[in-house]
Formats: C-alpha cells, structure tokens, sequence
C-alpha cells in the first residue's frame, strides 16, 4: 500500500493515498457548492474522490441530504469542520459508496447533533450502512494526539493516544521517555534520530503494548547523542503495517566529543583529532548517507587531514565509532 505524509497539529500521520480527484475547500459552505471547493462541483464522474476541509473552513449540509454513490474519502484537517447540522428540524444525511472513509484530524471537528427542532435523522452512512448517528452519536471532536477514522467496518481512534514525549540529558547519553494513555494494536515503537530535523536515522525499536486502556510508560536511551542540537521522533506501527509519526522533540546535548574538527565551518581541508584509529572514519551528509570512508590514516601532528573542497556547502557529519560531531562546508 503507498502512503503519503500529512502534518497535523502534533503530529504527523502516514495514510493511504485514496485516488486522482481531489477536491480541497477554499471557504465555508455546503457540500454540493462549487464555490466551496477549488475545483468545482463534487461529481462520481472520476472515482474515488478525497475530499479534504481545510483549517477554518465549516463544510455544511444545512439541512438538505446529500448522496456521492462512489468512494469518497473527506479528511478534515485541524481547524476544519464537516457539518451535519440543519437549522431547523429538517433531516441531515451523508451518504457515500462502497469504501469510502471519513477521516477526523488532530484538531479537526464533526458536528452531527441536532440544532433547532425535532430530527429524526442526522446521520452518515457508507455503501448503505449507518456509520455516524448524529442523535446517538453526536459531535466528534478530535483532541491533541488523536484521530478518528470512520468506515463502513467501524469506527477507530488513532491507535496510540500519547500523553506525553520528551528527551533528557543523562550524563553523556539521551534518556528518551513516553507515556500512553491507551493502545490499540500497538506492534512497536521506532526512535528516530535527526541533525537537521528532516532528515532521520534509526535510533532503536521498542515493542508496543499491542491493546490496552491503561497508562503504559516506556523508556529508551541513546548512549551516543549528537554533539550539540538534534532532534528525537517518535514513530509508531501497529500489527497491520500502518504507521503514525509524533512530533520531533529537539535536543541539545552537552557533551565534550573526543573528536575534534577545526577550522569549523571550513572550505578546503579539515584538521581532525582524537581519532580512535581502529574504528575508522566515515564522512556522511546529513541524510545519513556514507560519502568516504577510511581505515588507514597518515596521522600528522596527532591529527588527520582530509580535503572537503569536493563537498558541496552545507552541513555534514564525522562519525568515528560512536562519537558523531557536525561540521559545516563553505
């Protein structure tokens, strides 16, 4: 199955991708609008259909039923809100095809209870199938760390509710600490870690808690941080392969290296001591990627010289054994 990447407030979630058409609100308003949607008028003229509610926008169906026979899958995205809601007593119903999804972001809202009057429906049903009750049901709204995902099967929170994530200082290593609330098909954890914060490297994996409703405290610890700022994440897979990525925590680790690099930043050679010569000396970019290596050393004055003026500017990284340090190419 392919994935793509989407931020949410505090986190970032891996989800199918669902199809060519998709249809992105520019402003409030009803669902079978064409001003409410950058490309016009929703049509099962191309399935499936993903339909996503941008922040501060309120999707609505004011009291009319609308019916999409083919797959549409809606992501309401933090800020935004799907609206079942009527003004009056007249009914409000959703209904979608076979395979469609409703996804409810991290900050995102579904408003299904009844206003004014007396209504006997208010609901969402796909491929015929109630999946959304707005009287028994009622409004949806996802908190900090949570998802909702709604399909004809049943209705699933975000499978980890985090409470918390963060990275201390434990003498020359980082303690990584996280707290669960709940979990449901929890397989494992993947620590993550990053110079830059987009590019990442895998730390270590932790087993997950598979499905539980008490609090689970875990606990990691990196014994050789990067010297300096970097940053932590915190992935999690459950048991079908779907992956949720949390936020990145940023570090900063106070620790002398025995490597040293000088000058720093530089633009044609670099003078590195406290080599530990039978570990060798990799030279990678800040993807992780190995650019040279060596095992044989000229030490020079209790130094190795090595000429970086092939490099392109930016930042890369020395590793030797377990010291990692950074430097910067002019």
């Amino acid at each position: 199955m392919r994935f793509i990447i989407i931020s949410l407030l505090g986190f970032i979630m891996c989800l199918p991708t669902f199809g060519q058409t998709t249809y992105n609100s520019v402003q409030n308003g009803r669902i079978n609008l064409a001003t409410t949607w950058d490309i016009g008028v929703i049509s099962c003229a191309s399935p499936p259909l993903t339909l996503i509610i941008n922040e501060g926008h309120n999707v609505k169906l004011l009291g009319q039923s609308f019916s999409y026979t083919c797959q549409v899958n809606i992501i309401v995205k933090s800020g935004g809100i799907l609206s079942l809601k009527s003004e009056d007593a007249s009914s409000s119903n959703l209904e979608l095809g076979s395979g469609s999804t409703i996804i409810i972001e991290s900050g995102g809202r579904l408003l299904s209870n009844v206003g004014a009057g007396s209504h006997e429906y208010n609901d969402i049903f796909i491929n015929g199938t109630i999946v959304w009750n707005g009287e028994t049901d009622g409004d949806l709204n996802a908190g900090v760390g949570e998802m909702y995902t709604i399909d004809e099967a049943n209705r699933v929170v975000l499978p980890v509710d985090l409470l918390s994530f963060s990275v201390s200082q434990k003498e020359s290593s980082a303690q990584l600490t996280w707290v669960t609330a709940s979990e449901l098909n929890n397989d494992y954890f993947t620590i993550e870690r990053s110079v830059n914060g987009i590019s990442y490297e895998e730390v270590a994996i932790i087993k997950g808690g598979g499905t539980s409703s008490l609090i689970q405290n875990y606990a990691c610890l990196d014994s050789y941080p990067l010297e300096g700022l970097s940053y932590y994440r915190l992935i999690q897979t459950d048991f079908d392969g779907m992956i949720t990525v949390f936020n990145q925590v940023a570090f900063n680790a106070e620790i002398t290296s025995r490597l040293l690099i000088y000058p720093n930043p530089a633009s044609k050679e670099i003078r590195i001591s406290g080599v530990t010569i039978s570990k060798g000396l990799e030279l990678m970019n800040i993807q992780g990627q190995v650019l040279y290596s060596q095992s044989n050393f000229n030490i020079n004055d209790d130094s190795i010289v090595l000429d970086i003026s092939g490099l392109k500017p930016g930042l890369y990284l020395l590793r030797n054994g377990e010291n990692v340090v950074k430097f910067i190419k002019e």
